[in-house]
C-alpha cells in the first residue's frame, strides 16, 4: 500500500506557489551556472626541487627587504606561524625547503562527478635532464621519457563529487621541517632529508589522507597522500612509474618539460594537456625551473580554458583558491547552494528527505544533515520538518536560500498575498496530524 504524503495534492500546489513568490521577492537565489565540458581541470601543481625555496635556491634569497610578492605558500604558513618562536619581522614563514615536495592540485567543474577509474598521465619529456626511465612505455609513446599515472580506485567517496570540490594529491604523508636558522643566517625552514624522528625536527606539516569532505557544511577540499595510499593498502588511488627506483606511491611533478593529462573511465581525453612543454604555457619564455610552480590564473569556472591560462609562479596556495596579484579564484560560480531539507543532498526535497527526517526524529544532539538535521542545531525535531514542509517540491536546479528568513517575515509575506494551505497526514512522534502553513508557523501542542 501506498503510504500517504504529508502533503497532498492541493497543499503541494500552494506550497510550489509560495517558494515561486519567495523567490520574486528575492528571498531566493538562483543556483550557480552549471559548467559543461572539461568536468575535471587542473588548478596548481609544485615544481619546486626538494633541496630549493620558491623562487630561490635558499630561504633568504628572493626575500627582498620589502615584500612586494609572497614567496611562499599560504596553507604551509599556516602550520609554521603557529609554532614557531623565531618569526622575523617580513619574514614568509610558508618558504619551506621543497614547498611540500610532489603534489598536484585539481578543481571538479561538473556535478555529482564519478571519477572511478579516472587517471591523471604525466610525463617529464626532457630527457636530457629528466634521464631515469626504464625503457617501459606506459601511455607516452616513447619508453625513453619519465613518465606515470595515477589512477582513481572504485571507490565511494569519487563516485558523487561536487562542483567546486578541491583535490589534493601530494606524494608525501607529512613534511617534517627544521625552522632553525642555520650559521650563515640564510637559511631555514629546512625538509630535505628529514623523517619524524630526527633532532632537529621542530614541527610537521600533516599531509596524511583526508576524507572529512563535507561540502553542505563547507568542507570543499579532499586530500590524498599516494604513500599513504600504498603503506596502509586503502588504495584510493594508485600510481605507477617507468622511473628507475620509484615504487608504488610515489609519482614526480618537475621543471623539464612536465606535462599532465586528464582521462576518464573510457580513456577519452578530458583536460589537457597542461604543462610548460605545451605551447602558448604561460606569459614569460623559459617555462617553469625548480623554484617555481605551475598555476591556473582564471576563475575555476571560465569556458574553454587551456594551456594560456597558467603561468610559472613562486606562490602557492596549496588546497585553496589560487591568488595572483590582488585577485583570487571566484569558486561560487562552480558550487551548488544546498537545500536545507534535501536530507539525501539528490537535489531535491521530496518525501524521501522526510522519511530520512522520521528515521532520525528524535535525536536529541550530534545529528547531521543527512539523518534530518535541516537548521544545524545537531536535532532532529519539529522545526527541521518545518523545514522540509516550507521547501517542499523545490529543487536546487531552480533555487536556494541565500538566508533561512525568520518565521515572522515568512507570516508578514504569506499574510500580504493570502496564501494558506493545510497539510493531512498519518501521525508522527511529536507531530500534530494536522499542520497548518497559513502562516508557515507551527501550533502550540
Amino acid at each position: 500500500m501506498r503510504r500517504q504524503s504529508f502533503i497532498p495534492g492541493r497543499s503541494r500546489v500552494a506550497i510550489f506557489q509560495c517558494c515561486t513568490v519567495l523567490a520574486w521577492c528575492g528571498l531566493f537565489a538562483p543556483l550557480a551556472t552549471p559548467v559543461h565540458g572539461q568536468a575535471l581541470i587542473v588548478n596548481e601543481y609544485n615544481c619546486v626541487g626538494s633541496g630549493d625555496y620558491l623562487a630561490a635556491g635558499n630561504y633568504r634569497e628572493g626575500v627582498p627587504p620589502v615584500l612586494t610578492e609572497v614567496k611562499e605558500d599560504t596553507y604551509f604558513r599556516t602550520y609554521i606561524d603557529s609554532a614557531d618562536d623565531q618569526i622575523i619581522n617580513g619574514s614568509n614563514n610558508g618558504r619551506i625547503e621543497g614547498n611540500g615536495g610532489n603534489w598536484i592540485e585539481l578543481v571538479v567543474r561538473e556535478d555529482h562527478l564519478n571519477i572511478q577509474g579516472w587517471q591523471l598521465r604525466w610525463a617529464e619529456t626532457d630527457n636530457t635532464v629528466a634521464t631515469g626511465a626504464n625503457g617501459t612505455n606506459l601511455w607516452y609513446g616513447a619508453g625513453n621519457i619519465e613518465q606515470g599515472i595515477i589512477t582513481f580506485a572504485n571507490a565511494s567517496i569519487w563516485s558523487d563529487l561536487r562542483a567546486g570540490t578541491i583535490l589534493t594529491i601530494s606524494e608525501k604523508k607529512a613534511v617534517y621541517i627544521d625552522t632553525d636558522w642555520d650559521t650563515e643566517g640564510d637559511d631555514r625552514n629546512f625538509t630535505d632529508g628529514l623523517d619524524a624522528g630526527d633532532p632537529e625536527v621542530d614541527l610537521m606539516i600533516d599531509l596524511a589522507t583526508d576524507l572529512s569532505y563535507d561540502p553542505f557544511g563547507g568542507d570543499w577540499w579532499i586530500h590524498i597522500s599516494t604513500r599513504e595510499e600504498q603503506d596502509t593498502g586503502t588504495l584510493l588511488v594508485t600510481t605507477v612509474t617507468n622511473v628507475t627506483g620509484d615504487s608504488p606511491g610515489e609519482f614526480s611533478v618537475g621543471p623539464s618539460d612536465w606535462q599532465v593529462s586528464i582521462f576518464n573511465a573510457a580513456n577519452t581525453l578530458v583536460y589537457g594537456p597542461i604543462g610548460e612543454a605545451i605551447t602558448n604555457f604561460g606569459s614569460f619564455p623559459g617555462g617553469i625551473n625548480d623554484e617555481e610552480a605551475g598555476r591556473l590564473e582564471a576563475n575555476p569556472s571560465q569556458a574553454n580554458l587551456n594551456n594560456n591560462h597558467y603561468d610559472d609562479v613562486t606562490s602557492t596556495t596549496f588546497g585553496q583558491p589560487n591568488e595572483w596579484g590582488t585577485t583570487v579564484q571566484n569558486f561560487q560560480l562552480l558550487r551548488p547552494q544546498f537545500l536545507e531539507a534535501d536530507f539525501n543532498l539528490d537535489d531535491s526535497v521530496n518525501d524521501a528527505d522526510l522519511q530520512v527526517w522520521h528515521t532520525g526524529f528524535g535525536t536529541t544532539g550530534g545529528a547531521l544533515h543527512t539523518q534530518g538535521d535541516a537548521n544545524g542545531d545537531g536535532a532532529v525535531d519539529g522545526s527541521d520538518f518545518l523545514i522540509w514542509q516550507r521547501q517542499y517540491g523545490m529543487s536546487a536546479a531552480s533555487y536556494a536560500p541565500t538566508a533561512v528568513p525568520e518565521p515572522a517575515s515568512i507570516a508578514l509575506l504569506l499574510l500580504g498575498i493570502g496564501i494558506g494551505a493545510y497539510t493531512f497526514g498519518p501521525r508522527l512522534p511529536g507531530i500534530r496530524a494536522i499542520v497548518p502553513l497559513r502562516l508557515g508557523l507551527p501550533t502550540e501542542p
